[in-house]
């Protein structure tokens, strides 16, 4: 036979092989083999409509390790079309997590952050995931605490995973906040489709430079700490900015007195033992400096800092008491920090207000825990005539420097500085204000009527209406330029959802480590984490897939060998309801395409 004949009949044996075993589904029960394969998984595992949902991930790989050797994204996509209304008149699937639209896909099927990152609990507190539950790889445990969702409303948390060593993605800001996961843990963006700015779920290896991603400043709380709140927090605060501990000796100075007498006073209070205090003037400018020298430790290795003796200034970070001692704890120690290392800078065009210190870790965790107050800062770094580089917080614009006054603040004298310069501001500092939101501009204007007396067209063409600020203070009267409910409708959730909008700068390959995961139970299932708003996706068999697997167990059908041979699986289900009439099914094949719609019946 000549070759050509050959590969002619071989590719349409092939053809007719797939349009049979992929592409058309059994009149029977309505399905094609990766949808009969999951959908019978599910039932051997358990995962029924009377049992708690499992993450999407687990399936699928139970699906492909036993049934299905195909690519996880083939067998993913078919289980979230099962649970799609809009794809199918009646769902075998029940679906927990974001399924998608009919313009968008799903989110993806696992969601998994390294160790370190920190979540945020509805107490106030923010663990790292690591250390929510003693866990070993591939395991999982029961768990009962509230975490802050994308709206900053506390939802429930009934399971911890573990779900073992996984290749990673960084992802970093235009602001330096970061984000390590795996490939395909989904993060919340701000996309333009077609032109119009959405809300969309984003893997990390979906996400390039010049992404939008949503940071949370919009779940923060204005809390006065209470007294020990508030001694803990500046002893902790003081200690990381001006103090230092080491083997054998400890001490803090400062030259603003009534700081220094704050810290004594904690210091008295939660570690206390013996201490000396003194004072001295600097040989350049002649300031008096005030020194608290503790030259035993015992009480000290007993305290709340004894996590901080050993660490160098470049190695510093914000202490586990601090990140688990709640709202109070937190502000306070911000304060002192700022106190210490920070200060308000006034500049030609206004003032900012910096934190510098030369530990790159600190100064990652003091911008998170400023988000967490709802105050963005930008880490930059800087490197000395002597060659250390410094690290450096810059809080700008008025909008940011308010919040930051309001909730957080100097501890001391700096406060009354700041409170002088926002006197002064500006009334419309938005004009120059960099924090806007993307894509909301240009899209109102290309559906702006034409020029016609009254429209609203030439205030919205002159004027930045896309800045945060100005929304802020002058939002009814945007929204009267604008008029048309259908713009509105499509902005108002992205200008009102109070993110600060960030672009990527770089997604990087961060190597193999362990991950870790939530079970949220909410509709949503969203969480913050690291500053970035995460999700994630879990499934169930429908009640209706029931109804497909009825009296399964009693040699209704037949039952034939795995691809390996070590499981066995339906050729057809029991089918006890018309699925094909009810859903109808699509495919695509070889050379071909089927599309038997669902019948009102």
């Amino acid at each position: 036979m000549p070759l050509q004949d050959e590969m002619e009949n071989s590719f349409l044996d092939y053809a007719m092989s797939v349009i049979m075993s992929r592409a058309l589904p059994d009149v029977r029960d309505g399905l094609k083999p990766v949808h009969r394969r999951i959908i019978w998984d599910m039932e051997d595992q358990g995962f029924r409509p009377d049992r708690q949902f499992v993450k999407c991930a687990r399936v699928t790989g139970d699906t492909m390790a036993r049934f299905h050797p195909h690519g996880n994204s083939a067998i993913y996509d078919a289980l979230v079309r099962m649970a799609q209304p809009f794809s199918l008149r009646h769902p075998l699937i029940s679906f927990h997590g974001n399924y998608g639209s009919p313009d968008f896909s799903a989110a993806a099927e696992r969601y998994c952050l390294t160790a370190e990152t920190r979540v945020r609990l509805a107490d106030g507190t923010s663990p790292t995931i690591g250390d929510l539950v003693d866990l070993p790889d591939d395991n999982e445990a029961d768990a009962d605490f509230e975490v802050l969702d994308k709206d900053g409303k506390a939802v429930a948390v009934n399971k911890v995973f573990n779900s073992g060593v996984h290749p990673t993605k960084r992802l970093t800001t235009k602001s330096g906040f970061t984000l390590r996961g795996s490939h395909n843990h989904p993060v919340l963006c701000l996309v333009p489709v077609a032109g119009v700015p959405m809300f969309q779920w984003l893997r990390l290896d979906e996400i390039g430079p010049g992404t939008v991603v949503c940071i949370a400043r919009n779940a923060w709380m204005n809390v006065v700490p209470t007294a020990r709140e508030s001694m803990l927090g500046v002893l902790c605060g003081a200690w990381v900015s001006e103090g230092w501990a080491s083997a054998g000796r400890a001490g803090f100075n400062n030259t603003d007195r009534a700081f220094f007498e704050d810290v004594v006073f904690a210091y008295d209070h939660l570690v206390g033992g013996p201490r000396y205090l003194s004072s001295r003037k600097t040989r350049v400018d002649r300031k008096e400096i005030h020194e608290l020298d503790i030259q035993r430790l015992d009480a000290f290795r007993a305290s709340p800092l004894a996590e901080l003796i050993g660490v160098r200034s470049g190695d510093k970070f914000v202490p586990e008491v601090v990140w688990r001692g709640g709202w109070g704890v937190k502000r306070a120690f911000l304060s002192a920090c700022f106190e210490g290392d920070g200060d308000p800078r006034v500049a030609a065009d206004g003032f900012t207000i910096h934190y510098s210190t030369y530990s790159e870790r600190l100064g990652r965790e003091v911008q998170e825990l400023l988000a967490e107050f709802g105050v963005i800062a930008s880490r930059r770094q800087y490197t000395r005539p002597s060659g250390s580089v410094e690290h450096r917080l810059i809080i700008s614009g008025l909008r940011n420097v308010k919040a930051f006054a309001e909730r957080v603040g100097f501890l001391a004298t700096k406060q009354a500085k700041l409170r002088e310069l926002i006197t002064r501001a500006p009334l419309r500092p938005h004009r120059l204000s960099s924090d806007h939101v993307p894509y909301v501009a240009d899209f109102v204007r290309s559906e702006l009527p034409g020029e016609i007396r009254g429209t609203g067209r030439s205030w919205l063409v002159a004027h930045n209406f896309d800045r945060v600020e100005r929304w802020e203070t002058e939002r009814l009267r945007i929204i009267d330029r604008i008029k048309d409910p259908d713009v509105l409708g499509t902005i108002l959730p992205v200008m009102d959802s109070g993110y600060r909008f960030e672009p990527v700068v770089s997604v990087d390959d961060a190597g193999p480590a362990t991950v870790y995961s939530l079970r949220v139970q909410s509709d949503e299932h969203s969480f913050l984490a690291g500053a970035f708003v995460n999700h994630n996706t879990e499934c169930r068999l429908s009640p209706l897939a029931m109804r497909l697997l009825a009296d399964i167990d009693e040699d209704t059908v037949d039952m034939v060998p795995t691809y390996d041979g070590t499981n066995e699986q339906p050729v057809v289900l029991p089918a006890r309801f018309p699925n094909l009439l009810v859903n109808g099914s699509q495919g695509i094949a070889v050379g071909m395409a089927t599309n038997i719609p669902p019948h009102y019946l």
